[in-house]
């Protein structure tokens, strides 16, 4: 089932008060902060993506659940990495995918002169069970040729 709500209120209020559990597999942020100008480091804390909010979202999402960021404040990349890393995300700078739109802050970042940056990372469930998936799947074809092996020097004698 893929559903959707559209709201007009606090994405973290909402977060904090009306979501339970872990229900999201999939949290796109593109383009926070819209601010004509780089905000001063001492209202970084007012920023959509802070230690808070990433931990907020781990326990919000799925344990297979993306997180999607793309911007164009230069120093909202690395410090972004760092919140969501210690709340246990896994990921990084990624080249600018196709499924992503263009939006008006993407568009006047670029006409400024600024780069733009896209961010994924999974939860460290998604990365575990991706890795399984990768050794089973490795294990499953080393015995299928073991037993081709077997069978074709049964064939010869």
């Amino acid at each position: 089932a893929n559903r959707r709500r559209v709201m007009s209120k606090d994405a973290i209020e909402f977060l904090k008060v009306n979501v339970k559990g872990r229900v999201f597999a999939a949290v796109n942020i593109f383009f926070p902060d819209p601010w004509d100008r780089q905000p001063s480091l001492d209202k970084a804390h007012l920023r959509l993506l802070n230690p808070m909010t990433a931990h907020l979202l781990a326990h919000r999402t799925l344990p297979s659940a993306t997180l999607h960021l793309a911007t164009d404040i230069a120093d909202y990349v690395p410090s972004s990495t760092s919140y969501l890393t210690a709340a246990g995300w896994v990921g990084g700078v990624i080249p600018r995918p196709g499924y992503r739109p263009v939006t008006q802050y993407e568009t006047k970042g670029i006409e400024a002169g600024r780069e733009v940056a896209d961010l994924l990372f999974a939860s460290p469930e998604t990365l575990v069970e991706y890795v399984f998936e990768e050794v089973s799947a490795v294990g499953e074809e080393g015995s299928c040729e073991e037993e081709e092996e077997e069978e074709e020097e049964d064939v010869g004698h």
